[in-house]
């Protein structure tokens, strides 16, 4: 839509708006042929054309109202404050037909977009089951193409706030049967108008009105987990071409994993989309463990004005939903009739319905009669299942049962209430300060304190390499690379200079705190001249708050190219120390999250500036801090936000002047106290030597007796 044709419309829905006092958002889109969000685009536009009236939506955001730019209401917010929120629902690989798919876990994901407000709803591929192989052999419940669609038509949720769904088709979307292709995403688009088909494989959807767009891929080629679960993720950002000025979000479906990986080559977040399905046979060969829940993008974006003509990005947090719990079991089929049945019938009856599909010598064994007597029973369930939509079909080639589910149920079901977290809690994460290196960035440091008060977390941690230690030992050159040569003065450098909270920071000391002939553990002593540092541990510690376990690790050792590899390990390796929901790493110098068997994994970033050293390795440093915000039930996490902040554009090369001139305050201070020191001395021997003799002699003489 161009500015002319949008200000037309503007002026159209203006005149509207001054006729009736409110105005359903639904019947304005079929008035001006626009979508939801291109109405509130329209609405706000409206102060362009009159400057003392303002256009409000309610916070159902269902209707709106024309009224002055002074009003307020507890019920009506302004639609511009609204348009700076946007939000995106993410989901992948709903699997409708699979025995593993779930009519109750579509309804929580479909109502936690609703609860939020969201703004736009996005399908990454494999809506359907497809086409059962024979590696998915007993994983397809539901093996007719069109009882999957009839299916899906009927258990799909609705948006209850009007949304359409947005469907990437993945590779079980698409058959090819005799010489043609079958999109069924398509033709459950004939039956129903919420669904929108959006191409097969990959699709870009530029946020209107904004310098944002999602790329939404599933891949086609994808067979097995790679070694590590975020390497296809990277290699993706890394050769995805971004047109230049525009802000990317990058959501991979398929790999039934959630991973966050932030600002890397014009990619504000690549993310991999957690599953809507419980673990399949074929998942479990290849170790697969699926996360179950959905994402949620929240884009923050700048006002409009007359110069802007776009909204530009300003922040962008990634919150993720865990839904395991709201999983149930073939909830979208019928139970069978059992009425009419003998006690023999109604058994087998209810072995194959669990089972889907049994031989004769299995029902045999489990019913404990014969084979021939287990042909008879079930030949006359034939007969009466014939007048059900659900039957039973026998094959005499592998003298097998197996049970036609097709008596689905009519509606879509959602849970009743869902708990997103009783009690929250909010962190700071900091890792690889490095104080003392040339390349340290302590302006950097209290700005995220700054940003920490802006936010009120309730705590913040730090992962180790607080300093970056005298030059004593550690790599060759590190002699080079430090301005403070005494642990002492390092000591007292940090003590003065590292930034103050009003609440706790956690501290564990990493392999750059330990380099000194003393031994000394630098953050252990800082930490007993700071109150408010709490000291944990040597590249090790435990944090309990909100009543889950929170570790600190730094990892004496490099980076792989996989950021996910390491993740994964070392948060199999922790499990021995706790049953821990969050683990913070310091050392690597990267930003990632991963969550893997329901414990997340972040890797902290640094504050120090590309060296020498990563430069000519050609390593890459993440610089900035993660913020963390978690709803938390009875131990559990229920929701978990990340926003990363991002600083690598803000670097100071001159910080680490700033140490020269801390010391020579803190040399002037020494001298002072040496001086006073010896002024003192100095007067007590003046007095002493300008005493009488005779007081001397007294003195002597008493101290003898």
């Amino acid at each position: 839509m161009n500015r002319n044709k949008e200000m037309e419309l503007s002026e159209k829905l203006y005149n509207i708006l001054l006729k009736e006092e409110k105005i359903s958002i639904s019947q304005l889109t079929e008035e001006l042929g626009v979508s939801k969000y291109q109405v509130l685009i329209l609405a706000d536009n409206i102060r362009f054309l009159d400057n003392s009236k303002r256009a409000y939506i309610s916070r159902k955001r269902d209707t709106l109202k024309l009224a002055s730019k002074d009003f307020s209401s507890d019920e009506y917010i302004p639609v511009e404050e609204k348009l700076r929120k946007f939000r995106i629902g993410l989901a992948s690989e709903t699997h409708i037909g699979s025995k593993y798919s779930s009519a109750n876990l579509l309804g929580a994901a479909w109502k936690v977009f609703d609860s939020y407000n969201t703004d736009l709803i996005i399908l990454v591929g494999d809506l359907f089951v497809g086409k059962e192989y024979k590696r998915k052999l007993g994983e397809v419940l539901v093996k007719s193409p069109s009882d999957q669609i009839e299916l899906a038509r009927r258990i799909f949720p609705y948006s209850d706030i009007g949304l359409k769904t947005h469907v990437v088709a993945g590779p079980q979307d698409v058959l090819y049967e005799r010489g043609r292709t079958i999109n069924l995403v398509q033709e459950l688009a004939k039956m129903r108008r919420d669904i929108i088909p959006e191409g097969v494989g990959i699709h870009k959807f530029p946020i209107y009105d904004t310098n944002v767009q999602i790329i939404a891929e599933n891949p086609v080629t994808y067979e097995k987990k790679p070694v590590g679960i975020t390497y296809d993720l990277q290699r993706r950002m890394e050769n995805l071409e971004v047109e230049k000025g525009k802000k990317t979000v990058l959501a991979l479906g398929g790999y039934h994993s959630f991973a966050v990986i932030p600002y890397r080559n014009g990619i504000v977040y690549g993310i991999l989309l957690p599953s809507l399905i419980s673990q399949t046979p074929s998942l479990a060969r290849k170790n697969i463990d699926p996360i179950i829940g959905v994402v949620l993008v929240e884009l923050s974006l700048s006002r409009k004005n007359d110069e802007n003509d776009v909204r530009y990005l300003q922040s962008a947090k990634v919150k993720f939903f865990p839904l395991k719990e709201y999983w149930k079991e073939k909830d979208f089929i019928k139970e069978p009739n059992y009425n009419g049945l003998s006690e023999f019938e109604k058994r087998a009856l209810s072995i194959l319905y669990i089972r889907g599909e049994c031989s004769t010598g299995e029902l045999s064994r489990e019913l404990g009669i014969s084979r021939n007597k287990v042909k008879e029973i079930m030949s006359k369930l034939e007969k009466k299942q014939n007048s059900s939509k659900s039957r039973i079909i026998y094959d005499e080639i592998s003298d097998k049962y197996s049970y036609d589910y097709r008596d689905f149920i009519d509606h879509s079901i959602a849970p009743t209430g869902m708990d997103f977290g009783k009690e929250k809690i909010k962190l700071m994460a900091i890792s690889d300060t490095h104080l003392n290196s040339k390349y340290q960035n302590l302006k950097l440091l209290h700005k995220l304190y700054r940003i920490a008060e802006e936010e009120k977390v309730n705590f913040i941690t730090h992962s180790g390499d607080v300093t970056d230690g005298p030059p004593i030992s550690g790599y060759r050159g590190h002699i080079y690379d430090v301005v403070i040569t005494s642990v002492s003065d390092l000591i007292d450098y940090v003590v003065d200079v590292y930034p103050r909270y009003r609440d706790k920071t956690y501290m564990i000391s990493g392999n750059h705190d330990k380099w000194s002939q003393e031994r000394l553990d630098i953050v252990k002593e800082i930490a007993k001249r700071r109150e408010d540092l709490i000291y944990l541990g040597e590249e090790f510690g435990v944090i309990k708050e909100g009543g889950i376990l929170i570790t600190l690790h730094h990892p004496d050792k490099g980076a792989p190219y996989t950021l996910g590899y390491d993740l994964v390990k070392f948060s199999k390796y922790l499990k021995r120390f706790g049953d821990f929901k969050l683990a913070l790493f310091g050392n690597y110098h990267k930003a990632a999250v991963l969550v893997d068997n329901d414990r997340i994994g972040v890797l902290v970033p640094t504050l120090k500036s590309p060296d020498n050293y990563t430069i000519t390795k050609g390593l890459p440093d993440w610089i900035g801090s993660w913020i963390i915000d978690f709803g938390i039930t009875d131990g559990e996490i229920r929701s978990a936000e990340f926003l990363y902040i991002d600083l690598s554009n803000e670097i100071d090369p001159s910080d680490y002047k700033q140490i020269y001139d801390w010391l020579k305050t803190h040399e002037e201070t020494q001298l002072e106290k040496i001086y006073k020191t010896i002024k003192k001395g100095q007067e007590i021997q003046y007095r002493e030597d300008n005493k009488t003799r005779p007081e001397k002699k007294q003195m002597t003489l008493l101290d003898f007796v």
